[in-house]
């Protein structure tokens, strides 16, 4: 009976007892910590009667918009004094009520449990009611951005225009997701995270109230894990009471944390710039053998990183660092050892080795990397080494030949500068090229093109000479690829007849002379030759399996058949009636009237099949 007593009285006790984030939580504006902005404004607006219908309370985690939300509503119906409209008295039975959470005027509604359209109906039918108890009825919506997008709009006009004893208090999280209809019928309050130093003195006025045993590096290494909630460091202050006692040391909330101090942090980052690699793999081992995590221990390492890097560059900013002042002073102390350089080139490896760890079943590996290459001061991107393709190698026989046409042109070039102009014949009229002189920079040597006159003629020792300078320039007119290949590797001067240049290639596609598909070679070619010799050539393309120049025959123009004595037969192409093809835009001749166009009266006109794949065709222009 008497077991059964105490067993009783001990759930009781068990039951009665609030954390300390519930504990403490402020009762009146002037105990909220860090947002006096907020606590201002809605005294003003209490003090003057300028109470809005609903109110918009958004902010991080654990920095008090609940809490205010119920410290306005005991100002709105404290009964006590009018000082109740600044500082609510806490003893009124209104007061209490909305304190233990009994009050049927204040009502607390989680909107991720109750966030379809029906219970927002529900609420429309509860509004049109008086408050039973105090003043005002007060409805505070948490977390308001899980209500669906029905439910927003089912609010929409109870919120625009709700009863005068109606007030609505919102609070949420995710700012973002509120729709911008109800964003506009609300005074929005922005909620700041706490200081250090904030969090920081209220947990000394805590741990003194409980007469513990703590010191301000463990008070400020808590309020560093909170991240600027006060709600999240009284819990951890909560937690650490339980597992050591009146007597808390930092090891105490590392080891309930998991997480690392920052002495050992500081010991990390001192081992590898002083190259000892050894000593901080060891440490590393140490510390994830004690079960510490690889990527919140990166992520430590990278705030502790920037905490270094700020006090290296400016000095006196201990208020902008996340560190104890010991340690602040230590490490300005040892700031020789590590540079601002340095630093920045740690924080870019291990930022990169945090993100490559969401994509690996191996983050140690990432991270040990990551010190090995700051420890021998190596660079995010090191430079890469291209070899030069061997005998041994596997290279591919098109860039060989590319490149070993480039050292020729290069030779070639380089050769033409070093003679100048001893070795160019003279022209028999006017200069084609004008050649550089002695004297000038082989880094700046351009060449200038000077129109020759009318009856200048091009050798094929002039060509050859300048060859790479029109490779070069009728590259620049292709943008094919396959054709750019074929003009620098396939294809090669033959000879030169008259105002003809006549041009052979190697590639087994195009095996037709003047193939049609090598169009834009040919044209480019034209256009080089016309920018560098100043006067207009003709090109004459073919496959070398047709034979070399010398036993090759000459294909002669109209023109040049009757000029020449050799010949004087025209190749004219035939149709399926054995008849000439008429010319472009002109109708069908006879041979009467080709020889009276070409002014021939003794030409012999020789009907030849079409070629495959390619219409032959002439084409004269009259003489005006």
């Amino acid at each position: 009976m008497v077991k059964n007593h105490l067993f009783s009285v001990s759930r009781r006790i068990a039951m009665a007892y609030l954390a300390l984030y519930r504990e403490w939580r402020p009762g009146t504006f002037q105990e909220l910590v860090g947002q006096e902005h907020v606590s201002c404004t809605l005294q003003n607006a209490l003090l003057y009667q300028r109470i809005a219908h609903a109110y918009l309370f958004c902010g991080p985690r654990g920095t008090g918009k609940t809490t205010t939300a119920k410290v306005l509503a005991k100002a709105l119906n404290c009964s006590s004094s009018l000082e109740a409209k600044r500082k609510p008295c806490n003893d009124c039975s209104n007061c209490r009520a909305i304190n233990n959470g009994s009050s049927h005027d204040v009502l607390e509604i989680d909107a991720a449990s109750n966030r379809g359209v029906d219970e927002i109906r529900e609420l429309r039918e509860q509004v049109k009611y008086a408050p039973q108890e105090g003043t005002y009825k007060v409805y505070i919506i948490d977390e308001v951005h899980m209500l669906t997008t029905e439910a927003f709009n089912a609010l929409l006009k109870t919120l625009e225009e709700p009863p005068a004893n109606v007030i609505f208090v919102l609070a949420t999280t995710e700012v973002h997701k509120i729709p911008a209809t109800i964003l506009s019928r609300c005074q929005r309050f922005d909620f700041r995270r706490l200081d250090v130093a904030q969090i920081v003195q209220r947990l000394r006025e805590i741990a003194t109230h409980y007469q513990l045993e703590i010191s301000d590096d463990t008070l400020h290494f808590i309020a560093r894990k909170a991240e600027g909630g006060m709600r999240d460091a009284l819990s951890i202050l909560d937690q650490a009471h339980s597992f050591a006692g009146s007597s808390i040391t930092i090891e105490d909330i590392t080891s309930i944390l998991g997480a690392v101090s920052d002495e050992t942090l500081f010991e990390i980052s001192q081992y590898l710039a002083e190259g000892q690699l050894s000593e901080a793999l060891l440490l590393l081992h140490e510390l994830i053998s004690r079960g510490k995590e690889i990527r919140p221990l990166t992520r430590d390492l990278l705030d502790h990183y920037r905490d270094r890097l700020i006090l290296t560059t400016i000095p006196k900013s201990h208020d902008l660092v996340n560190l104890s002042p010991e340690l602040s002073n230590k490490i300005l102390a040892m700031k020789s050892s590590l540079s601002a350089d340095d630093i920045q080139r740690a924080l870019a490896l291990l930022s990169k080795a945090e993100t490559d760890m969401k994509w690996t079943s191996h983050p140690r590996l990432l991270l040990e990397v990551a010190f090995i290459r700051i420890a021998n001061q190596e660079d995010l991107e090191k430079p890469k080494v291209t070899a030069v393709p061997t005998s041994s190698t596997n290279a591919d026989p098109r860039e060989l030949q590319a490149l070993r046409q480039r050292i020729e042109e290069l030779e070639k070039r380089l050769a033409r500068v070093n003679l100048g102009t001893e070795n160019i014949p003279p022209p028999p009229t006017t200069p084609l090229l004008k050649e550089p002189s002695s004297t000038a920079s082989t880094a700046s040597y351009q060449v200038k093109s000077v129109a020759p006159s009318s009856d200048s003629t091009i050798t094929l020792e002039q060509l050859q000479r300048y060859w790479p300078e029109v490779l070069e320039k009728a590259k620049e007119y292709l943008s094919s690829p396959p054709l750019r290949s074929i003009l620098r590797n396939q294809t090669s001067l033959d000879k030169v007849h008259e105002k003809t240049v006549y041009l052979q290639h190697s590639c087994p596609l195009y095996s037709q002379p003047n193939d049609p598909r090598l169009k834009d070679l040919t044209l480019s070619v034209k256009k080089a030759l016309l920018e560098i010799f100043s006067q207009p050539l003709e090109i004459a393309l073919y496959h070398e399996s047709q034979g070399t120049a010398e036993d090759r025959p000459v294909i002669l123009t109209p023109s040049e058949a009757i000029s020449s004595k050799k010949n004087n037969t025209v190749p004219f192409p035939k149709n399926s009636a054995t008849t000439p093809e008429p010319l472009e835009g002109a109708p069908l001749l006879d041979e009467a009237k080709v020889r009276q166009i070409l002014d021939a009266p003794d030409l012999e006109i020789q009907y030849i099949d079409r070629p495959p794949e390619e219409k032959a065709s002439l084409k004269y222009k009259l003489k005006d």
